[in-house]
């Protein structure tokens, strides 16, 4: 009966499948009558209503760099294989299906660093009296710094 009703998804189509059911039974020597568990389709539709379980991928993201001729992703892949086999206890959490690799693209370090010393320098100078020679002054040395 708990297979029946599993598979039907309301009572009409259970209702057409019960009696070839019961007649199989009847025959094997059993006397069982089915009924429909409404319980069971308010089951189904809250099934179907759920939410799908999103997968848990951990993400490695090295920086690009035409510079450097190791293929990253290959050899993060593969230390991944090599050090947590299928008999490794963390290989649920590590492995080519959980871990997965993107190369990110990072801006120039030098180009940030001056946009910062520029940001701090336009404060330092607001800060004080807006004077023309103290941020002249620094503005030349700024220049020479290059």
């Amino acid at each position: 009966m708990k297979r029946i009703n599993t598979n039907s998804k309301n009572e009409k189509i259970f209702n057409h499948a019960a009696p070839i059911y019961t007649e199989a039974l009847k025959r094997s020597g059993f006397n069982q009558n089915f009924k429909f568990n409404k319980d069971k389709e308010e089951n189904n539709k809250n099934q179907e209503d759920r939410k799908k379980r999103s997968r848990k991928i951990t993400w490695f993201n090295p920086p690009f760099s035409y510079s450097v001729s190791t293929n990253v992703a290959k050899t993060f892949l593969s230390m991944i294989d090599r050090h947590f086999p299928k008999t490794n206890k963390l290989h649920k959490i590590f492995n080519r299906n959980t871990v997965k690799v993107s190369y990110s693209c990072m801006p120039n370090v030098n180009l940030t660093i001056q946009n910062h010393n520029k940001k701090l320098l336009q404060q330092h100078c607001n800060e004080k009296a807006p004077t023309e020679t103290t941020c002249k002054i620094t503005a030349d040395r700024k220049k020479t710094a290059h």
